[in-house]
């Protein structure tokens, strides 16, 4: 009757058996078949289950027992019982061997679905521990922190998460877009634990949202910036804002080119704890900065100098050793005025980063006094007079052995003097000259594409033959990024010979003359970054090559607005 299809009369027939033989297990595991013909999987395993209890050792009821796990998805209870049937059958039994191997690739095949299926439609990052949601998110608003609103539509359980984490509404920043309501919602979801805190420009049309933070007690503020924001204000609308408080902040940013008054009443204390301070455009004493922030690790000032004694800031550098950055934009044109050479050096052991704008005044007057034995960053920009003479204090002080990126802009200086800081600069990872004319670019773009030339055979010494032998093949063996944007007479023929010079040995390219040697690869980098922005002589020609060697290469002759113009 199961062979012919009548299977509830099989069943029933199965059923009677049962109660003349109720121990026999070949009846139960008949009843199994029948009731999982007919679709009844639960109590089929049941009777699959009785089976194994009434012949453990025959493989019959695990074999069925894995094929009905199978059907409802239980694939490790199903993986399980076919692992005991292969157990329990014979060697030599082949044709059986091969359906349940059969079987248990269906089943893993299954697994693997079900993962691919779970992994794409679970949620894993619901599953995160809420410190670690945090941390991510965290890490995602410290470029931006604006973002944090972004972030807090994205789906609700991220809203729930955003919105109960204080952390992520301690960074403060009023300007002229919703400030009352801005400074509402910060407030009340920092819970009054604001760290950062920056008045923009625009502010000053509203300085009344200061009043929805007058009451707060401002004892967790450890940055505080003020981009041009009148600083009367903020004294008259923070009055906790006290001196125990700005002793404490870490960051501590001032533009006052609106006022133009002292702002001494931001230190007054000998003990600021400020490890950066930015100072734009705002009427200081000089001295007040070596009496009051003994701490300072990165400084900026940019403004003119007025009435200022030469030495105040070679003193105020004396005093700070342990700078690690050091930003001097100084408007002043008083060129003139001769620095005292008589002057101690200063000596600078921990500066990494050096950024010179309006460099006259400082070119002139800090560069012979300046030792620099770690620094790493080196940026000057805008003057008049050529920065040769400084270019060579650098070199003669050895300053250039530590440094990974130079950048020069807008500066009268001679190819040679950079070829010569390159020599020295032997770890140089990115190179920035623009806005150069007289064919400097070309000059310095044909020495990073030579070998050095070799000393002369007298200076060697004893070691010279070793020193030689050891001596980079090329200028600025690490160098990746090359920006030579605005240098009018920088031309296709030197950039080609720069790319060529430093291609690794395996590319091949027929244009190659001569491949770099084994030692040569091991030591040279290659170019991964090429700026040449309104250079007019770089041929259209050379870019499909340009760019099939190198990672990123920009090469725009006109801005849009000054094709508009040529029109």
């Amino acid at each position: 009757m199961f062979r012919a299809g009548q299977l509830d009369d099989a069943l029933a027939l199965f059923a009677e058996a049962l109660t003349l033989e109720p121990d026999e297990y070949t009846l139960y595991d008949s009843c199994a078949a029948v009731k999982e013909k007919l679709g009844k999987t639960r109590d089929a395993l049941r009777d699959s289950k009785r089976v194994i209890d009434l012949a453990p050792q025959r493989w019959q009821g695990y074999a069925r027992s894995a094929r009905l796990f199978f059907k409802i998805r239980k694939y490790d209870n199903a993986l399980h019982m076919l692992k005991l049937a292969l157990e329990r059958v014979g060697a030599d039994d082949r044709k059986r061997r091969g359906e349940l191997e059969a079987l248990r690739s269906q089943i893993l095949d299954a697994v693997d679905e079900q993962r691919e299926r779970v992994s794409r439609t679970s949620y894993h990052f619901g599953k995160l521990p809420l410190e670690l949601a945090s941390d991510i998110f965290a890490s995602a608003l410290a470029e931006d922190h604006a973002r944090v609103v972004v972030l807090a539509q994205v789906c609700k359980n991220w809203r729930l998460t955003i919105t109960n984490t204080p952390r992520l509404w301690n960074d403060v920043v009023l300007s002229k877009q919703n400030p009352v309501k801005k400074a509402k919602v910060w407030r009340t979801r920092s819970r009054g634990r604001i760290v950062h805190l920056t008045l923009r420009e625009s502010l000053k049309g509203t300085p009344w949202a200061l009043d929805e933070l007058q009451d707060l007690s401002l004892e967790s503020l450890r940055t505080l910036r003020l981009a041009d924001f009148p600083i009367s204000a903020v004294r008259k609308r923070l009055p906790n804002l006290t001196s125990d408080i700005l002793r404490k902040l870490d960051v501590l940013e001032v533009d006052n080119r609106t006022e133009a008054r002292p702002v001494s009443w931001l230190w007054t204390d000998p003990t600021m704890a400020t490890r950066s301070l930015s100072v734009y455009f705002t009427v200081f004493d000089w001295a007040s900065l070596i009496a009051y922030f003994p701490n300072l690790e990165h400084f900026a000032f940019k403004g003119p100098l007025v009435d200022i004694p030469l030495s105040a800031i070679s003193d105020f550098l004396r005093a700070h050793t342990r700078l690690r950055s050091l930003t001097l934009s100084i408007m002043d044109f008083v060129y003139h005025r001769a620095p005292d050479r008589g002057q101690p050096p200063v000596h600078l052991p921990h500066l990494e980063r050096l950024e010179i704008e309006f460099h006259d005044f400082a070119m002139s007057f800090m560069f012979p006094l300046l030792q620099l034995s770690t620094l790493q960053s080196l940026t000057i920009s805008r003057g008049v007079h050529s920065i040769d003479t400084s270019l060579q204090h650098l070199i003669a002080s050895g300053a250039g052995k530590s440094l990974r990126e130079l950048r020069i802009t807008l500066c009268a200086v001679s190819a040679g003097c950079v070829i010569d800081l390159l020599r020295q600069a032997e770890g140089l990872e990115v190179l920035e000259l623009t806005y150069l004319g007289g064919n400097q670019a070309n000059a310095v773009l044909h020495a990073l594409s030579q070998p050095p030339k070799p000393a002369p055979a007298g200076d060697d010494g004893e070691n010279g033959g070793q020193d030689r032998a050891s001596a980079p093949s090329l200028l600025c063996p690490s160098l990746r990024h090359v920006n030579f944007s605005h240098c009018p007479d920088v031309k296709s023929g030197p950039l080609m010979e720069l790319v060529k010079a430093r291609l690794p040995s395996t590319t091949d390219d027929d244009t190659t003359d001569v491949a770099p040697t084994q030692s040569e690869c091991l030591q040279q980098a290659q170019i991964n970054t090429l700026i040449v922005d309104g250079c007019p002589s770089v041929e259209t020609d050379i870019l499909p090559w340009l760019r099939s060697k190198v990672r990123f290469v920009s090469c725009v002759y006109l801005s849009k607005k000054d094709a508009k113009r040529r029109r």
